[in-house]
């Protein structure tokens, strides 16, 4: 019983000692279908430390990192060619939601997302 109790003693010793910088990050690899109506692929997240958006379709794909309507060529959407990538990473992750279009038919966008 006594070397039990050791043992948990020294495990919740470890836990408490470990800095917040030492927790393993959580990685999330989604991904979404998009059509020629604006579609939100992301929604809202405070925790987003972390993100890359893939075009993985054969037509250009419309990319709104604040939020709004979608629209292939026009201000406030980034058009991805195909095979093309967005990334966002240290201080400079946008949290809010995100929302694409394809340029035409159905589209298939891979998403890596760590918070």
């Amino acid at each position: 019983m006594f070397k039990s109790f050791r043992f948990t003693l020294f495990a919740v010793l470890i836990l408490a000692a470990t800095p917040a910088w030492a927790v393993t990050p959580l990685l999330l690899n989604k991904s979404a279908t998009v059509s020629t109506a604006s579609t939100n692929i992301l929604p809202v997240n405070v925790s987003r430390t972390y993100l890359l958006i893939e075009n993985v379709c054969a037509e250009n794909i419309g990319i709104s990192i604040d939020s709004n309507t979608a629209v292939i060529g026009a201000a406030g959407t980034v058009t991805l060619l195909p095979g093309g990538a967005m990334e966002f990473k240290d201080d400079r992750v946008p949290q809010n939601a995100f929302n694409a279009i394809s340029a035409s038919g159905s589209c298939g966008v891979t998403i890596w997302e760590i918070q």
